[in-house]
């Protein structure tokens, strides 16, 4: 009746007035962005609400969904709107960045030269960069980072590299120091009492952060290394409106894939590998077990190095289900080859561990997933990740991404601990997933559309997942997102 009527009509005018403000345009603009096969928003959500017929209600759920894919856009196009300032630039010395590349212990391939080149253009920028450098891992997506960081500090820049742990700054300091031993690099981390100063390469874990405030030096350049394993907050807590900052990964995470692919940031991406590797990775049942365990053993009997993973560090679960009770296991298997690494051992004893496997004095990691970020260990061959439906597609890439770092054939084996059968659809897809894709950016792509894009605003936290979008219900294909 009336009243119903007017219900509605009420409802209609505040869905409009809501849709203005979260989209911010004007209507006519709106309906002119999509091309809408409306007149006003008002016939467009009658339309939504009450159709006269399923031809109609199609048509209307078409349209909810062309409005919804520009609001998402329209989000991602906003992260890249900076104003310029000249505090931005650095300027960068052609023939200095020369010096830096030649000396380096081997050719860069193209894409890295065009990344670096990429990265340059931007720090010579008024306007701060905000770049992705979507390495895969093997592709020397470090490298390709710090020819440009150190030229900068050359320059007179303060620069700094924040990781997700210590095992990675380790690592990345001792890299920089090998790479470019004319430059002074410095590891920041919860236990260094030393002052920080200008004129080093600055490279830690999130202790940058308090480091850096009480030396109140704010980063020109600040480069994210390995991304998806710090928060938003822990990534720009650095970030002032000068500062140039750079994302790095080898699977970047779906919000960033989705800004990255649709405006919001610019992308390089590094895919070609210097060294011709072959992995093989394998979902394997309780069913094979023996044969798996056989064959690890095998490659360590023969002098390779691998690693078994394990989502539990005590031994709650039964017999070998954990680090500890596991590192015990391997131990009597191979006496005096076994390291244990994981989460709750101090940061020395991290790294002592880890630098028993890379110097080869042991041939057995038994460890937690602490290992799956920017580690390298040169021996490895063989990689065992028990319980692997509790991982993430990221998670996986990035452990298998630890296999024959310098070449040659390595074995990824996804271990479940019930039968296929036992698991929900999605989980048993995202594993299949892992074991037939080996492209990083490619993974990264279809892992978003699968778990969702995540919050693509300025502000957004939201890493993935599906997002609350303007119509309850609608889901969005990837072709949607494309420009009409």
């Amino acid at each position: 009746g009336t009243a119903v009527d007017e219900v509605l009509q009420e409802g209609i005018s505040v869905g409009v007035e809501a849709l203005i403000a979260d989209i911010g345009l004007q209507e006519e603009d709106i309906l002119t962005r999509i091309g809408s096969r409306y007149r006003t928003l008002s016939d467009f959500f009658l339309s939504l609400h009450q159709p006269p017929d399923m031809k109609e209600a199609f048509r209307a759920l078409d349209e909810a969904r062309m409005i919804t894919a520009f609001h998402l856009r329209n989000m991602a196009q906003k992260v890249k709107e900076r104003a310029p300032t000249d505090a931005s630039r650095v300027s960068l010395n052609d023939e200095l960045l020369a010096d830096l590349i030649g000396g380096l212990p081997y050719s860069l391939t193209g894409e890295q030269h065009q990344a670096i080149g990429e990265i340059v253009a931007d720090l010579r920028s008024a306007v701060a960069m905000r770049r992705l450098l979507s390495g895969d891992v093997g592709t020397g997506k470090t490298v390709t980072f710090l020819v440009p960081a150190i030229a900068a500090i050359r320059a007179g820049a303060v620069v700094a590299i924040i990781c997700p742990n210590i095992l990675l700054a380790k690592q990345l300091t001792d890299e920089a120091n090998a790479f470019f031993p004319g430059t002074k690099s410095v590891l920041v981390t919860s236990g260094a009492k030393r002052a920080i100063q200008r004129g080093a390469l600055l490279i830690g874990t999130t202790a940058l952060i308090s480091a850096m405030g009480k030396a109140n030096l704010v980063p020109d350049i600040l480069i994210c290394d390995e991304q998806q394993r710090l928060g938003r907050g822990q990534r720009e807590a650095l970030l002032a409106e000068h500062t140039n900052f750079l994302e790095a990964t080898a699977t970047a995470i779906p919000r960033t894939i989705a800004i990255a692919t649709h405006g919001g940031m610019d992308v390089s991406v590094l895919r070609a590998c210097p060294v011709q590797k072959d992995i093989v990775t394998r979902l394997v049942t309780p069913a094979d077990r023996e044969k798996l365990f056989d064959f690890l053993g095998g490659i360590a009997k023969r002098g390779g190095q691998i690693a078994i993973i394990y989502p539990r560090l005590d031994d709650d679960g039964g017999p070998r289900s954990s680090v500890v009770a596991a590192a015990k296991h391997w131990e009597r298997l191979f006496p005096g080859q076994v390291a244990m690494l994981h989460g709750r051992l101090s940061e020395q004893e991290k790294l002592d561990a880890l630098e028993s496997m890379k110097c080869g004095a042991r041939q057995v990691l038994v460890a937690s997933s602490v290992i799956e970020v920017g580690v390298t260990i040169k021996g490895l061959r063989g990689v065992m990740v028990v319980d692997a439906d509790r991982y993430g597609v990221s998670q996986l890439h990035q452990i298998r991404g630890r296999l024959a770092r310098e070449g040659g054939k390595g074995y990824m084996f996804l271990y479940l601990t019930s039968q296929p059968e036992a698991y929900e659809g999605e989980t048993i897809d995202r594993l299949r997933l892992v074991e037939a894709e080996r492209d990083g950016f490619e993974l990264a792509e279809k892992d978003a559309y699968a778990r969702g894009f995540g919050d693509m605003s300025e502000d957004g936290d939201q890493q993935n997942g599906r997002l609350p979008t303007l119509f309850y219900g609608i889901r969005l294909k990837p072709d949607d997102l494309l420009e009409r």
